[in-house]
This record gives structure tokens, C-alpha cells and sequence, in this order.
């Protein structure tokens, strides 16, 4: 019996492949708790790093169009690593980005690696196979305007989601920026916001009125916590919002308005990148603004 969740409409041909990933990654599970690795926690989290590694590789199998082979081969694993890279509905958001795909592929590398250790598997299928380099498809084009107010009219009944959404909108803060930004960063008699930008270099966020206020509704009923980061989740103990946190709060009310993919955070400083040039900013200006350290 597979131990992890088959996606529905999946070939028969394939069972014979899944059971074997589904002891690969069991042997891959028991390993780490015979050896102690880390706390229960870890544990857990290791078996479920790969279970949810076994189950992307069974919906990789849904979208083939035959079986090609009954076995785990490397021409099957080239696809696989080229069906991570390709946008489809069922990657968050539309795409994966490059790290979640070498996630993926990992966590399956190291299932197939427990087969070749007990002879199920001559050789890693999965040796000398790498994520392929994120092609243009998976560039983020600027969102339109009428999508950006949709979900910003949305995200209303949320003081956190809405001041959330309008530090994208109307800052040009990256989605990893808010994160580690604190209640301490915020200057509130200038409007503006110290953060720690890409490449560990400090930069300033010029807030607008209408998102500062957003920011300040939300400030207001934001729950006490040990934390001194701007956004918690919603939740006791109310923890700072992890990347992934975020990246859900984005996905949600983008899927509420029935946006197509790929439409990620970082749509929004595009559409305001094209906002500021269409008012007549000039490009090294809003390069600046944007924390870039090249205008190209």
C-alpha cells in the first residue's frame, strides 16, 4: 500500500514505478529515524519533505500522455526535471521556482538513492540531473491594473492581507524584504521603511499614503508577540510570516479573482515599475527605488 496521497486519474502503468519510489522513500523515512537525526519535529518533517517529494513525481506521471517504460530510467527523469521547469496548473502560482524544483528533485534523489543500496536500482536514475536554468517563460510580467485593484479590493477584509498587498503594490518591496522587515524599520513621521534588501544591502521604502495607511490600520490590531517582524500569522503564537506564509496570502486572493498563472508578488513591482515610467520617472531613478544594483 503507497504511503503517500496518489492524485486522482493516474495511469495503471505507473503503479509498478510508484511502488517503488513509495519503499524507497519509506526506507528513506526509517533511515532518519534510526539514526536518531534530529528531534521528533525534524522528523516529521523529513518524512513529510518526502512524501510531498514522492507525491509531485506522481503528478508528474498523471500529465504523460503514455507509459513509455515500467521502470525508473533516466530519459524518464530528464522529463521530469523538464516538467518541473515548465509552467502548469499544478505548481503553486503557476511555476516553480528554481529552488523549490532542486527541492523536488532532491528529496526524489535521495528515494531513489535507498533503491541503488538495496539493489532495487543498479544506478541512480537521477545522477548527473539537474534542474534546468529558469528559460523566460517563468519571467514575471507586470500585472494589470484592473487584477492589481481587484485583489487589493479583495484583501480588504484583512487589515494584515491588505497592508500586506499594498507594500507590493505601491512600495516595490520584494516578497523576502517584508519578511524580515520589523515594527522597528518603519519611520512614521517620514513614511518610509529601512529594509534589508537582495545581496544583504540596506535600502529605503518610500510608502505611500494610501499604503502607509493600510500599513497603519493594521499596526493598530496587530497582536502582541516576540516578534518584532511587521507581518505575524494570524495565529497564538503568532510567529513572524515565513516566505512560504506570504507567498499563500498572494496566492489566495489571486486565485479569488480567477488570475491566470504565473502571477507572483513580484508581478506587482513590475506593474509599478511600469506605473513610475509611464509618469515620466526616469530608469536610473526607479532602479534605485526598486533596490537594483544595475539598471539593465
Amino acid at each position: 500500500m503507497l504511503q503517500f496521497e496518489l492524485p486522482p486519474n493516474i495511469d495503471e502503468g505507473w503503479l509498478m514505478v510508484l511502488e517503488k519510489v513509495n519503499k524507497g522513500m519509506m526506507l528513506a523515512i526509517n533511515r532518519g529515524n534510526e539514526t536518531g537525526a534530529g528531534t521528533e519535529k525534524t522528523q516529521k518533517s523529513l518524512a513529510k519533505y518526502y512524501r510531498q517529494a514522492a507525491r509531485k513525481f506522481s503528478i508528474f506521471l498523471v500529465d504523460r500522455d503514455r507509459v513509455l517504460e515500467e521502470n525508473l530510467s533516466p530519459e524518464l527523469m530528464r522529463d521530469y526535471a523538464h516538467w518541473l521547469n515548465t509552467p502548469n496548473d499544478s505548481h503553486r502560482l503557476g511555476v516553480l521556482s528554481t529552488q523549490s524544483q532542486d527541492t523536488y528533485l532532491e528529496g526524489l534523489r535521495a528515494i531513489l538513492q535507498r533503491l541503488v543500496e538495496t539493489d532495487e536500482l543498479e544506478e541512480n536514475p537521477l545522477d548527473n540531473i539537474k534542474s534546468p536554468k529558469t528559460n523566460n517563460v517563468h519571467k514575471v510580467k507586470a500585472i494589470s491594473h484592473e487584477h492589481r485593484l481587484a485583489m487589493l479590493k479583495r484583501s480588504r477584509r484583512s487589515y494584515r492581507d491588505q497592508a500586506n498587498l499594498m507594500q507590493y503594490a505601491y512600495t516595490g518591496a520584494r516578497l523576502d524584504e517584508l519578511c524580515s522587515a520589523t515594527i522597528f524599520d518603519i519611520d512614521h513621521e517620514r513614511k518610509r521603511m529601512s529594509i534589508r534588501g537582495k545581496g544583504h544591502k540596506n535600502r529605503t521604502l518610500y510608502i505611500s499614503e494610501e499604503a502607509y495607511n493600510a500599513l497603519k490600520n493594521y499596526l493598530e490590531f496587530r497582536p502582541k508577540s516576540k516578534y518584532n517582524n511587521i507581518f505575524l500569522q494570524e495565529r497564538r503564537p503568532f510567529a513572524k510570516l515565513g516566505p512560504s506564509g506570504m507567498a499563500k496570502i498572494f496566492e489566495k486572493y489571486s486565485n479569488e479573482c480567477m488570475i491566470p498563472p504565473p502571477n507572483r508578488p513580484h508581478s506587482f513591482r513590475h506593474r509599478l515599475a511600469r506605473d513610475w515610467r509611464e509618469a515620466g520617472m526616469t530608469i536610473d531613478i526607479i532602479s534605485k527605488l526598486l533596490g537594483h544594483s544595475d539598471i539593465k
